[in-house]
Order: C-alpha cells, then structure tokens, then sequence
C-alpha cells in the first residue's frame, strides 16, 4: 500500500490462537514460534501489535508505531476500495527487493 510497508514484508506475523495471558509460559512460547527467527512485528489477532527491537526498546517502538500507521493506511484504503476507488499493491518483486530499509534507531 506504501513504500513503508515493505518493512514489514515477510517481517509480520499474524497470530490467531491467542489463548491466555502473555505473562503465562507456554503463550510467550507460542508467540515466540509464531514470530520465528526473524520477525520483527506480529498481529495478536483481536488483540493489538507486538514489536520488537533488535537493539532497543526505541527501536521497538519505532516499528509499533510504523506498523499502527499502516493498520490504519489499510483501513482507510480497504474503505476507499469498497467505495469504488481502485487499490494499489506493491507488487511482491518490489516488496522482497533488497535495498534501503528504514534506518535502526538506536539510542
């Protein structure tokens, strides 16, 4: 939708079996597997974001706050889609291209 959406690009989970409290150990379990080695954001399904920062909390922060804009950039686009307007995706060989991503805030 836009270009800062590709930093989220095979970098976001959904995840969909939310069971209980995150303090409990078999759900910080499940959501550690659902984010994988390598992502850095997930969907808690009828929940909220979660992010995280490789080498700080800003960093945490600046990809939940990237990432809450975009949730409101697709509302706003599926909205406009269902009025008639066309929506524009980036297509997936400019999204998984390699190149500058946003910088790592570091404090």
């Amino acid at each position: 939708m836009t270009q800062d959406a590709c930093l989220f690009y095979d970098n976001l989970a959904v995840y969909r079996n939310f069971g209980g409290i995150v303090l409990a150990p078999e759900e910080g379990a499940n959501i550690a597997a659902a984010l994988g080695p390598h992502k850095m954001a997930a969907i808690l399904q009828n929940h909220g974001l979660l992010t995280l920062g490789q080498h700080s909390v800003a960093e945490a922060v600046y990809v939940f706050q990237s990432l809450e804009r975009l949730c409101k950039v697709q509302l706003m686009v599926e909205a406009a889609a269902a009025n008639g307007l066309e929506k524009k995706v980036i297509d997936d060989e400019v999204r998984a291209r390699p190149g500058p991503r946003p910088p790592r805030v570091a404090c």
